[in-house]
């Protein structure tokens, strides 16, 4: 999707996904609807939306962008359908079986089409950094984050898992500031606010709704 899009599109189709997941819940028998969780899901898509503002009608030259932007919402689709339909498997199973399983599917599934374009190819040509980054992704944005979302899928229903991830892009925004010296933005901020205020609404939520 980021091939064809920009950074900012993606986070905002990223962010329909607890919209998509609260009405695969709802239409599958997983959730019951109410006007606090749809109130919570459009609060959260807009304050990601608010957040990447800035950069939304930024120079796309060379960027197919209604293809990159169907792309993200497919993947926020797919990540919403396992949102919903893996929580009575990870309760059987476990989340670190499930996760480990998960994962290893999903390299098996990858390595022939990565060998195919012959990626593989590149890493001989990472840096120690490129190798440090690459460990960091696989272990910290890979394997632990993929679990805690896991974990949490566990106890809570999918609606309140998903609307946590419309965290992400800000977040970068926020780790950006000290590590990349980037300013935070006004936006950013109100979207942060935006964002947070959903997330606390929807754990306001009763659980029998």
């Amino acid at each position: 999707s980021l091939k064809y899009t920009t950074a900012a599109h993606g986070a905002v189709g990223l962010a329909s996904l607890p919209i998509m997941t609260l009405i695969l819940a709802w239409l599958f028998g997983r959730e019951k609807m109410s006007g606090m969780k749809i109130l919570s899901v459009i609060m959260a898509f807009l304050g990601v939306t608010v957040a990447v503002s800035d950069s939304l009608f930024a120079e796309t030259a060379g960027k197919d962008l209604l293809r990159g932007d169907i792309l993200m919402l497919l993947a926020a689709l797919t990540a919403s359908i396992y949102t919903v339909f893996a929580k009575p498997y990870i309760a059987r199973y476990g989340p670190f079986f499930f996760t480990s399983l998960a994962m290893a599917i999903g390299v098996a599934s990858l390595t022939p089409m990565v060998w195919n374009i012959g990626g593989f190819s590149g890493l001989l040509q990472f840096s120690p950094l490129g190798w440090g980054a690459l460990l960091f992704l696989g272990i910290i944005g890979g394997a632990i984050q993929f679990t805690a979302y896991i974990w949490a899928l566990r106890w809570i229903p999918p609606t309140q898992t998903g609307i946590a991830l419309t965290l992400t892009p800000i977040s970068a925004f926020i780790i950006a500031w000290p590590v990349l010296g980037e300013p935070i933005t006004i936006p950013a901020v109100i979207g942060l606010v935006l964002v947070l205020t959903a997330i606390f609404l929807i754990n306001r939520t009763p659980p029998s709704t």
